[in-house]
């Protein structure tokens, strides 16, 4: 499925469950896969507004529901605080596709996550690239979120060309590693 992001996680009962975001839709898939037998699906839904949405990560949460990052261009539907062009978009959903919140972040310009993490504390980081208007390169962009999606802080890193990073991982510290 070109254009998506696609995970698969092998649970504690050794069937594997898969989740595949494409332009922001959830499948949920359960059972064992076996050659080209597709497992039943348990659930799927579509996130985002009317205008573009794309999914670049999936997290499993400790409470069996998921944070998803990517970005929108929409100012409607699910989407709501929209800052710019193109923002990044974080958000989380229960165990049933749910949306408990949802957050989206950047200036008036194009603004894309690529990377999010578990934090020490039970929140999230999140990474990517922000542009700051009206100059045409990009920076390096670090938010830190609690876990109700509330933004805790926010960092740039960058200087006079484009920068951008596609990783981070939380340390047990409390604080992060850019790659």
């Amino acid at each position: 499925m070109e254009g998506g992001l696609h995970c698969i996680m092998q649970s504690s009962v050794a069937r594997f469950f898969r989740w595949t975001i494409i332009p922001v839709a959830v499948l949920v898939l359960r059972g064992t896969i076996i050659g080209q037998i597709a497992p039943p699906i348990v659930w799927q839904e579509t996130y985002g507004g009317s205008h573009d949405e794309m999914g670049r990560n999936l997290l499993r949460t400790a409470d069996n529901g998921f944070v998803v990052s990517g970005f929108t261009t929409s100012v409607d539907g699910d989407i709501s605080g929209q800052n710019g062009d193109h923002d990044m978009w974080v958000f989380k959903i229960d165990s049933t596709g749910t949306l408990l919140w949802q957050q989206t972040l950047g200036g008036v310009s194009w603004d894309d996550a690529h990377g999010l993490a578990p934090a020490a504390d039970g929140g999230y980081f999140l990474t990517g690239y922000i542009t700051p208007y009206p100059v045409l390169y990009s920076d390096i962009g670090v938010v830190k979120l609690d876990s109700g999606g509330n933004v805790q802080w926010n960092i740039d890193l960058g200087g006079s060309s484009n920068e951008t990073v596609r990783c981070i991982e939380g340390t047990p510290d409390g604080g992060c590693i850019l790659i």
